[in-house]
């Protein structure tokens, strides 16, 4: 289709730098759809694809992006290198996300500003990204992106803004207003059975 000739040239693009893309449609449109067969194809071929999908029921914090850290701490896990090069604050990603302590042995500095906490926690998680884009291509995919927490969209702006050598895709009903203007929009329409 239409739809996955743009990801799949988009994908190939990526490996020179960040490409956003926004799958954007109805509810129930096959939004979804596009994107689980793209990134079924993209895995059969060789790209790490970090997915998760949010929910409007789910209520606790970076509850959009725990199942792309997990994969994360996974393939960092499975892909032991002891020259990799981790963020000096991914002990700070570890606090949050219990899966990653077992691949950082960075202490957690003790921040009482919240804020200054956030920030430098979204700024360890698109620097740890990017060491990974930089070992394998990658897909990052948030479906149903409109039902992000504000702490995942944090981190998730950051990772934007780090820009590393990936494609990211988000499914939405509208285009997140916190993507940048780059971000290619493509709109979809009724699925046919092909």
């Amino acid at each position: 289709t239409a739809e996955l000739a743009v990801l799949e040239t988009s994908l190939a693009q990526a490996s020179h730098g960040l490409i956003t893309v926004a799958v954007v449609g109805e509810s129930g449109i096959g939004k979804t759809t596009v994107v689980e067969r793209f990134a079924t194809a993209a895995a059969a071929r060789g790209a790490f694809v970090l997915g998760a999908r949010c929910s409007d029921r789910e209520q606790v914090p970076f509850r959009a992006v725990d199942s792309i850290v997990d994969d994360l701490g996974q393939y960092l896990a499975a892909h032991p290198d002891a020259a990799r090069p981790l963020p000096p604050d991914a002990g700070l990603l570890a606090q949050a996300f219990p899966t990653l302590a077992a691949v950082t042995d960075r202490q957690a500095p003790v921040l009482a500003d919240p804020h200054e906490r956030r920030s430098r926690m979204a700024a360890a998680f698109g620097a740890l990204v990017d060491v990974v884009a930089r070992e394998a291509p990658i897909v990052v995919w948030l479906d149903d992106a409109q039902w992000a927490d504000e702490d995942s969209i944090a981190l998730l702006a950051a990772l934007v803004h780090a820009a590393p050598p990936l494609l990211f895709v988000v499914s939405a009903r509208a285009t997140p207003a916190w993507l940048p203007a780059t971000t290619r929009r493509l709109d979809v329409g009724p699925l046919t059975a092909s």
